[in-house]
């Protein structure tokens, strides 16, 4: 399990991103109702204006409790799955939001529901964590499982029983710790104003009071706390109301942090600059966002909060954007018309409607492009750590990927593990599209050491966890229902491979390509490898498809047909990991085999086991008798290949002749080694 701030942090980031539509939607109706002001001089009428006000207080005036729910509901969940309970995480979360209006009742009374918006995030947010932690803690509890009543009561009814008493004490015990807390809270309160200092109503916030209030907002955010929501319940006193002031609320909201707090506009073109894929992607859905001044899905998607490496830009671009805005208004470059009334005003127009001035725009442009140059070494910093963390977490899976047995249950699962190897499976696919992977042969060999043929071998470079298992991958890919198209692909680049060994000299080598049984469920598989085959113009006598024993052959009339019309065709079958599988005999009636290759696992032992010999030796008649060649993998030692020729195999294959090498180096062994056509056998 992940440790609990960890936990809480991604369900608060859970939280805000999920409620990024309602945020952006109470955005545009503020947006709406100002521009439609200001274009009309008699102001919105009637019907419109009325829907506008209805939809932007509907959006921001039960912001907390739309965040509760969506936190709630994720950590519920999260703790759900992970401890295996069986409460309903949607009536933990109602619960939740029951709580923080009487948490907002014992602060407001009566006015309890107008107190639920944007100044009552921090509230929520609190209020979210703890409860869920108190629900599940007493969820959980011996003393409410009522295992008495397990075998009398209908499940659903049991589960609703033992959801009372969680539902009871949580909220109880809640209320009764921020009772405990509320005090003091409301002595911060107190202490805020103080801090920056009294408000001159005629000339606004002074330069100090500014920096002073951009470090608690920011610091506020960056250990997660709603910055915004703590200075607008001082609003009254920090800010001054006439418009007609300078340095007010609307002077930070547009020319101090453009994009949201921290003037993270310039974050986002940073991200749209990076190179990384998901540093891209992230910018490109926190563009529009950001235009109307809303960052949460930087803040918590990013994330910002906590993250040390743009703690120093995030509090530095606010500051130097608003000593840029002081000292170009001290000069009289740009003057003030208080316009731009709503912090959601988009970028550019908020800076004309504030000044009256094209020069307002040209100054948030410089803003932005200070800010961006801020931020962008800071965000390179961060991705090369996030990138060396993801690294050793990402070996890590894969480490426990190689040495899963079951790797359906894996691809299937909800786990990290889970969406590690479906995340893979796509990454290889694109490497499939994009032809980054390549082919290794490792040569065939008979007793006089001469190349007969080579088997082609799957290598995949993988750009930021180095080389992939062949067999890892091509498991993913039977389940992901791609493994046609990789099959597609082996077959064409063997075939060009092959083209280029017959005009270095060497065309009569055999070529093994290895052949998932899962190809044969596709109609039109053998069509396909047929015509590949005609379009190279390559003596189908001189590739071998080798169909994996491990793999249960459904052996229907299709894939009998198809198999038979292959042979017919000229093409050679071979068996591989012959004696470890599901294949019997009766498969080797069906099949128009022409090789079978012993399992690596067994030829191991073959100088340790005379049981391995003798099995080993019933190989080689059955072999003999059915008219195939019998061949032998993972050959090490000399001893090994003397033992498995007396033995009656006829090829050899293994480190002790060469490791799998790319076609240059294949090319350049088979002149060295020097090469011979491999027999001709006729299976029954």
């Amino acid at each position: 399990m992940r440790s609990k701030p960890t936990i809480w942090l991604q369900s608060v980031q859970h939280g805000f991103i999920a409620t990024l539509p309602v945020v952006i939607l109470g955005a545009l109706a503020l947006t709406f109702l100002q521009m439609a002001s200001l274009l009309s001089p008699e102001g919105v009428e009637g019907d419109i204006r009325i829907l506008g006000e209805i939809i932007q207080k509907a959006c921001y005036g039960i912001m907390a409790l739309t965040l509760v729910l969506s936190i709630t509901h994720k950590l519920a969940k999260y703790y759900r799955h992970h401890y295996q309970l069986n409460y309903d995480p949607l009536i933990v979360a109602v619960l939740a939001m029951v709580t923080l209006v009487a948490m907002a009742h014992l602060d407001y009374g009566v006015h309890a529901f107008d107190q639920l918006g944007v100044t009552a995030i921090g509230k929520g947010l609190f209020c979210s964590i703890i409860f869920t932690e108190l629900y599940v803690f007493f969820y959980q509890h011996r003393f409410f499982k009522l295992n008495y009543l397990d075998e009398t009561v209908d499940s659903s009814l049991l589960t609703a029983i033992r959801s009372i008493w969680p539902a009871i004490l949580a909220p109880i015990l809640l209320l009764v710790l921020y009772t405990l807390i509320a005090e003091p809270i409301k002595h911060f309160s107190f202490w805020f104003p103080v801090f920056i200092g009294q408000l001159d109503p005629e000339t606004g916030l002074s330069f100090w009071q500014t920096v002073k209030l951009i470090v608690v907002n920011q610091l506020s955010w960056f250990v997660g706390i709603h910055g915004s929501s703590i200075v607008e319940v001082q609003a009254e006193t920090l800010f001054a109301s006439d418009p007609a002031v300078v340095y007010s609320r609307q002077y930070i909201n547009m020319f101090v942090h453009i994009g949201g707090a921290g003037g993270t506009f310039g974050l986002v073109i940073a991200l749209l600059l990076s190179k990384e894929r998901s540093s891209h992607q992230l910018g490109r859905y926190a563009f529009l966002p950001s235009l109307f001044n809303i960052n949460e899905l930087l803040i918590f998607g990013l994330p910002i909060i906590f993250n040390r490496y743009l703690l120093l830009p995030f509090i530095l671009v606010p500051i130097l954007s608003a000593s840029l805005f002081r000292l170009v208004f001290d000069l009289g470059l740009v003057s003030w018309s208080g316009g731009a009334e709503s912090w959601s005003t988009p970028i550019f127009l908020g800076g004309y409607l504030a000044t009256g001035q094209w020069q307002g725009v040209v100054l948030q442009a410089v803003c932005i492009a200070l800010s961006t140059a801020i931020y962008y070494p800071f965000l390179m910093r961060f991705e090369s750590n996030r990138r060396k963390i993801a690294n050793e977490k990402q070996t890590h899976m894969l480490k426990k990927l190689n040495n899963e047995m079951d790797l359906k249950r894996v691809y299937e699962s909800k786990s990290d593990l889970g969406r590690f190897s479906r995340a893979l499976v796509k990454e290889f696919n694109l490497a499939i599209t994009e032809e980054s992977l390549d082919l290794f042969y490792q040569p065939k060999v008979n007793n006089s050491e001469r190349v007969v043929g080579a088997e082609a071998l799957l290598r995949w470079h993988h750009p930021r966890l180095g080389p992939i298992s062949p067999g890892v991958i091509v498991a993913l890919s039977e389940l992901d229902g791609s493994i046609h198209e990789l099959g597609l692909w082996v077959i064409k680049r063997s075939l060009s491979d092959m083209n280029s060994l017959n005009k270095a000299g060497l065309g009569g080598i055999k070529i093994a390509i290895n052949v998932s049984p899962c190809q044969f469920e596709r109609d039109a598989f053998f069509e396909d490898v047929i015509k590949l085959v005609e379009h190279s113009n390559i003596d189908p006598r001189l590739i071998e498809l080798e169909i994996t024993e491990g793999h249960k052959i459904d052996l229907d009339d299709r894939a009998l047909v198809g198999l038979q019309q292959l042979s017919k065709y000229g093409f050679h079958i071979a068996v591989d990991d012959f004696g470890m599988g599901y294949t019997s005999l009766r498969y080797l009636k069906s099949f128009p085999v022409n090789t079978l290759k012993i399992d690596g696992s067994i030829v191991r032992d073959v100088n340790n086991s005379k049981m391995v010999q003798e099995i080993i030796g019933s190989m080689g008649q059955l072999a003999s008798s059915m008219g195939v060649n019998l061949v032998a993998e993972w050959v090490e030692t000399d001893l090994q290949k003397i033992t498995l020729h007396d033995l009656g195999c006829d090829e050899f294959q293994g480190y002790l002749m060469s490791p799998p090498i790319d076609l240059n180096a294949f090319t350049k062994y088979c002149g060295m080694k020097g090469t011979e056509s491999p027999a001709r056998k006729n299976p029954h």
